[in-house]
């Protein structure tokens, strides 16, 4: 496990290098699935920039209060290291409460295009 402070501590460097995220979130009232940046990390809320990079117009933020986080990397050969959108999954960080749960994935930048 870690703490909300290295959770932060993590995605502020994430954020830093405007990295690419997919985000996964699920509540008994609500469920999300996309592709993000983060915008913020502060306290016990995250905000992540949703779609379009370069508009920046839609966001979504969540509490993560009472969470407990893990973190790891994923490694290329492992089951799970490619989601279906074909993004390779570098890390992850999962945080849950009896009621919430969110992942968010690193993933690898896309080759650009010629």
């Amino acid at each position: 496990m870690i703490s909300l402070d290295d959770v932060a501590l993590l995605l502020r460097g994430w954020r830093e290098n405007e990295s690419r995220l997919r985000v996964v979130v699920q509540s008994p009232v609500f469920s999300f699935s996309g592709l993000c940046t983060l915008f913020k990390a502060e306290g016990e809320s995250l905000g992540f920039w949703v779609g379009d990079f370069a508009t920046r117009e839609n966001a979504l933020s969540f509490s993560v209060a009472e969470c407990a986080f893990d973190f790891g990397d994923v490694s290329a050969d492992a089951p799970d290291a490619v989601i279906p959108l074909g993004d390779r999954v570098l890390s992850g960080i999962v945080g849950s409460r009896r009621d919430f749960k969110i992942a968010i994935m690193l993933l690898a930048d896309k080759p650009s295009k010629l």
